[in-house]
């Protein structure tokens, strides 16, 4: 477990009722939104919204678990990159300056790779 100067709320994911990560039909993404809001809208547009259990916060340290200490990934919508950029650069962990320069945080689909994002 690392240690981290600074673990801050990155965004939402969208979670059912077996408290699994709700995604789009056919993938197998982690997908994650600046607001509990968006987490829930997501869930309706993938056709899933009568699974919707709730919108479960999601940390720096929980990204860094799945990205570093397992081999998953976390797809984030604009203002979510930019949190984990922020929080990276926080706690001094490096990052592939291409993939952050590339965020756009008006987009509101998650298509920002955390483990793109991290300079692996």
């Amino acid at each position: 477990m690392r240690k981290l100067k600074h673990n801050p709320s990155i965004g939402y994911l969208a979670i059912d009722s077996t408290m699994s990560v709700m995604s789009p039909p056919g993938t197998e993404w982690n997908p994650a939104f600046a607001t509990q809001e968006k987490a829930r809208e997501a869930a309706h547009r993938y056709g899933q919204g009568k699974d919707f259990l709730m919108a479960g916060e999601l940390w720096l340290g929980g990204v860094l678990g799945v990205v570093l200490d397992d081999t998953g990934d976390i797809q984030l919508d604009g203002v979510c990159a930019q949190r984990f950029v922020k929080a990276c650069q926080r706690n001094g962990i490096a990052l592939n300056e291409k993939g952050v320069k590339e965020i756009d945080p008006q987009e509101q689909e998650p298509k920002y790779s955390c483990r793109r994002m991290l300079t692996l």
